[in-house]
């Protein structure tokens, strides 16, 4: 059975726990997970993105924040290898991406958690986690005939549940009769089970009440603390000042300034958002 080296998992039945404490490439803290260099997009003649560069080392928790139109969308469909850059790349364990979409940057232990979670209501906690990634059974023929593993799959949902926290039901329970909170949390645990190196979530808070946003922010520092780097493209300014390592602040297609969040405060991010000082460059 072939496994793929720069995954550290089995493309081809997914035997291999996803949750052991050795899967995957052994990513060292603070080491650059992810790189995007000069990063440019346009459609049409309107520039989404204007030459963006940023870094992510793992265990740090970075958010994106702008205004509407400031391309923070854009540039999160480009890492997550839905959209190829019209200039510049993205670098993922020091492999520069060409196009090569989804499947591999998944590969390589990115994951994307998008607003609407992309979960399927009508199969259970479980069967979301493994959805397209199931276990097989072990025997010859339940591999033969795609029989699969649902009690091995619900050990190991129960294991990725419990690394972000989960208070809620079964993993047999369907996800139509889970909370919003409840729902956030499968998407982030599902995410956990196969990303290696980082996370990339997208309104992560948005139409969730106080306590199911607190719960959120906790799993997004769950997931830092198991040494993935965090992405958050986010428009609640006050709630990321509370779980945040570092700002980077966009507008117009490009980063105008990049900092750590001790270092800034609500009233400098709304005015780097919304000036239109410095439009030509960006800044560390």
């Amino acid at each position: 059975m072939e496994t793929n080296s720069e995954s550290g998992r089995d493309d081809a039945t997914f035997d291999a726990s996803p949750f052991e404490d050795d899967a995957g490439d052994a990513v060292e803290a603070g080491e650059v997970v992810l790189r995007c260099q000069d990063v440019k997009k346009s459609f049409g003649q309107v520039e989404a993105l204007r030459g963006v560069s940023l870094e992510v080392v793992a265990g740090e928790i970075v958010a994106i924040v702008g205004d509407n139109g400031a391309g923070k969308s854009t540039l999160a469909t480009i890492i997550s290898g839905a959209l190829p850059p019209v200039e510049g790349h993205v670098e993922i364990a020091g492999r520069r991406m060409e196009g090569q979409g989804t499947k591999v940057i998944g590969e390589l232990g990115v994951e994307t958690i998008y607003q609407d979670l992309a979960l399927a209501p009508d199969l259970t906690i479980a069967a979301n986690l493994f959805l397209g990634r199931e276990v097989l059974g072990h025997s010859w023929l339940t591999r033969r005939v795609g029989v699969l593993d649902k009690k091995s799959m619900a050990e190991q949902a129960s294991t990725a549940l419990a690394k972000v926290g989960w208070d809620g039901p079964s993993p047999s329970t369907k996800v139509s009769n889970l909370s919003g909170g409840q729902r956030q949390a499968v998407a982030v645990a599902r995410a956990m089970i196969w990303a290696t190196r980082a996370i990339l979530m997208d309104e992560p808070t948005a139409a969730l009440a106080a306590r199911q946003i607190q719960k959120t922010n906790d799993i997004i520092r769950s997931a830092a603390q198991h040494n993935l780097g965090v992405v958050v493209i986010t428009h609640d300014l006050p709630n990321m000042l509370t779980y945040a390592h570092r700002i980077v602040v966009m507008r117009r297609g490009a980063v105008v300034k990049q900092m750590r969040v001790d270092e800034t405060s609500i009233a400098e991010l709304v005015e780097l958002m919304v000036s239109r000082e410095g439009e030509q460059g960006t800044a560390a």
